[in-house]
């Protein structure tokens, strides 16, 4: 329901939003594990991931600014993983990202504006994680919440930088290895600061 609700939102957009947003952004996430299937490790366990993706927002309100929804597609290229002092370089191929939500944004002026937004995002990626005390070969699928907060400047009346940072933590996640899929209880928390250049309309 939640899906359809954003999808019939996002097909209403032209005719309602008072003003638009779409380009480009990159982000490097740290993603810290807590625990799995309630066993936490011994030592700091987690992963890095660069995020290049097509982001937009609408808002409805007056002046560039007020509530809306926000949204994004892209692709996620794996760094590293590590394990306490081990670190290691993740062997795989990009995978598949996607984030809906809601947000707003309030104008200051003309240049400058605050902009925070929540919702879930997703991924999914296979790649091989060899640590000197682990290794796995497995695809996963990850359903995240998150909540984000940008400082943007806009030049010209239509060319917008965003710079901020997100962060949250998985609510789902399904991993599938040798030919079995199954949902995982993993525990954990992300960050991510990011960088966008956007199109205003």
């Amino acid at each position: 329901k939640v899906v359809l609700a954003l999808l019939i939102a996002l097909l209403a957009v032209p005719a309602f939003a008072a003003e638009g947003q779409i380009g480009v952004s990159i982000a490097p996430e740290w993603f810290w594990l807590s625990s799995v299937e309630g066993a936490k490790p011994e030592e700091s366990v987690g992963e890095s991931t660069l995020y290049l993706s097509v982001d937009g927002a609408n808002y409805f309100g007056e002046d560039g600014g007020g509530f809306g929804i926000e949204y994004g597609l892209g692709v996620s290229i794996p760094l590293y993983g590590w394990a306490g002092k081990e670190s290691q370089r993740i062997e795989g191929d990009a995978g598949f990202i996607f984030r809906a939500g809601l947000g707003f944004r309030r104008e200051f002026n003309d240049l400058t504006g605050l902009a925070i937004g929540f919702g879930v995002n997703g991924s999914y990626s296979g790649h091989t994680f060899d640590l000197a005390i682990a290794s796995a070969d497995f695809s996963a699928l990850m359903l995240s919440i998150y909540g984000r907060v940008a400082v943007d400047l806009t030049f010209l009346d239509c060319l917008r930088l965003d710079l901020g940072i997100a962060m949250g933590g998985p609510i789902f996640t399904s991993v599938k290895a040798v030919d079995k899929s199954q949902s995982v209880d993993i525990s954990g928390s992300f960050l991510a600061p990011f960088a966008a250049i956007s199109y205003v309309y």
